[in-house]
């Protein structure tokens, strides 16, 4: 592989000591697999647990911002970044060793930007690992759009269209998977990320249907606002023991 500029793997957290340091784990193994130079950035908004503490620990430079608001973490963590090149990661997701090493012979190849497919982790009901191809099929497969869970962009085109839109405090991946691919090449790879399923573990069916129904009811309006957004803005975690801890 040429070798490329500086990388710059962004994770935006909020409290979460839990999934980080597994998260971390997967990031660091698959950005040395590149034998590329590379930094790992933890946006750390405002947490009360150990997740700074975490994040240093596994060698991450951790970076604090009081925001509360996912798109202006992210932008806040590519305004810190150095590289060329920005991959966004979520703090409760792992990759695969090949990813980023995927992801740089995409930009390589001309992409401007893009996402991966996503798994939700094994310990979930089968009808909500067929929920989440489903959402593949259309979000990705069909949409276009990258998920938030895993997002990737040329430094110029991130800036070309002005990043994150900070009026949004969920969804800000669809305009921003929009605004990439009038820069050029939008790649979503199909090497799938795990993402936690402890929504889904920590609520009902019938709390999804109320969520999902107040959204509909209210429409893109709503994402502008963080009251009604319990699923991203709740602050709920499981209580298990931090990975090596």
């Amino acid at each position: 592989m040429t070798t490329l500029p500086l990388v710059s793997i962004i994770v935006p957290a909020y409290n979460e000591a839990v999934e980080l340091g597994v998260t971390l784990e997967a990031i660091f193994a698959s950005a040395r697999a590149t034998h590329e130079p590379f930094e790992v950035l933890v946006v750390n908004d405002h947490s009360t647990d150990q997740t700074p503490a975490i994040a240093q620990q596994y060698g991450a430079q951790v970076i604090d911002v009081h925001l509360r608001k996912i798109s202006a973490v992210r932008n806040a963590g590519a305004k810190a970044a150095r590289g060329s090149v920005f991959i966004f990661i979520d703090a409760d997701t792992q990759i695969p060793i090949p990813l980023i090493s995927q992801i740089l012979t995409t930009i390589e190849g001309g992409a401007v930007g893009g996402g991966a497919w996503v798994e939700f982790d094994p310990k979930i009901h089968r009808l909500y690992h067929l929920s989440v191809q489903f959402f593949n099929f259309i979000y990705m497969g069909i949409l276009r759009w990258a998920a938030g869970c895993c997002m990737f962009a040329q430094r110029e085109a991130f800036e070309a269209v002005g990043g994150f839109d900070e009026t949004l405090y969920a969804s800000e991946e669809i305009p921003f998977s929009q605004a990439l691919k009038k820069q050029g090449h939008f790649v979503l790879l199909k090497t799938p990320v795990i993402t936690s399923a402890r929504k889904m573990r920590m609520y009902s069916p019938w709390w999804w249907v109320q969520m999902l129904g107040r959204i509909a009811c209210h429409g893109p309006k709503i994402l502008k606002q963080r009251e009604g957004l319990e699923f991203w803005y709740d602050g709920k975690r499981e209580s298990r023991t931090p990975p090596n801890s």
